[in-house]
């Protein structure tokens, strides 16, 4: 569906290429003549311009698509972008063409044009759900030191003074009956119980919410050598329905600095020169997207009470 999808952009683009041979004849039949008369009075290259931007556009659409389905490379942000074009094509369709009907302005060009963006949307978003639906995501860290001294961080996981998460930044691990097996907790809105558990080796769990996460995630402790210690957190689950869709676009990108943060405050009690990795762009975005409501609530808290 993906590889569909891909070739569907590309053959669009393509079209608006030889289409600029006759632009007037294009901008008609695609119902864009009035906009690109508009802009040619400003400048007479305008409406050339504009097309090769959109052709470009297409063309990066239809390698994210190509490349999802492994025709070539991975391309960089390939879940987030192949979601994202699905999202566009879908809000183009009905968005669009929900408008034109409440006000009465909709063509037969545009209706098509509807129907197209609509197809290919689907493409995208069924093609992109059925790649990613199982996930693995590893995060690993080598410390250099022994692991009895590692082990004793690892005790302190889901207590008031956890060593281990950086509670600073993120919300805390809490368990209703700390890491014994059947325990049940989590963190903000991800769920789980407490599935097997070995001191200073591994604790492993399985998700409960949100739903659609079918799995497990798991912290262990492995020794490498006598002062080199490696901690890996792991998790391996299949998503179903919209919890594909929100582990790409946002859970994925939250996890992963999640982690990272996690992995830095254990390095950090060794080092003298503190170590902290940056959070991407994406991730940036998302946590001032979901302060405010944090805030909102602890507001509303404090006012009933």
């Amino acid at each position: 569906m993906l590889r569909i999808g891909g070739y569907i952009n590309i053959t669009i683009a393509i079209a608006h290429i030889l289409g600029l041979f006759w632009a007037e004849q294009m901008f008609a039949v695609t119902g864009v003549n009035e906009g690109m008369k508009q802009l040619s009075e400003i400048h007479y290259s305008l409406p050339y311009l504009l097309t090769v931007i959109v052709t470009i556009i297409f063309f990066i659409f239809g390698f994210y698509g190509l490349s999802a389905d492994g025709r070539f490379r991975k391309l960089p942000y390939l879940k987030f972008g192949i979601f994202t074009i699905a999202g566009i094509y879908l809000f183009r369709a009905i968005g669009e063409q929900s408008y034109n009907l409440i006000q009465e302005t909709t063509t037969i060009s545009e209706t098509i044009q509807s129907i197209v963006a609509l197809v290919i949307g689907f493409l995208f978003l069924v093609g992109g759900l059925k790649k990613w639906n199982k996930v693995t995501n590893i995060h690993k860290r080598i410390i250099d030191q022994p692991k009895e001294k590692v082990s004793e961080l690892f005790r302190t996981l889901a207590t008031g003074n956890d060593k281990i998460l950086a509670t600073d930044k993120w919300s805390p691990m809490k368990l209703n009956n700390g890491k014994k097996e059947g325990s049940k907790g989590g963190h903000g809105p991800i769920r789980y119980t407490v599935q097997k558990y070995i001191p200073d080796e591994y604790i492993q769990f399985k998700f409960t919410q949100p739903k659609g996460f079918n799995g497990i995630h798991k912290f262990e402790i492995t020794e490498l050598e006598k002062n080199k210690t490696e901690i890996k957190h792991s998790i391996e689950m299949n998503t179903t329905g919209t919890a594909i869709f929100i582990w790409s676009i946002a859970i994925h990108w939250l996890h992963n600095a999640f982690m990272e943060d996690a992995f830095d405050k254990v390095e950090n009690h060794f080092l003298t020169e503190k170590k902290e990795t940056e959070w991407s762009l994406w991730v940036k975005i998302l946590r001032r997207i979901l302060k405010p409501k944090k805030n909102k609530e602890r507001t509303t808290k404090k006012e009933l009470s």
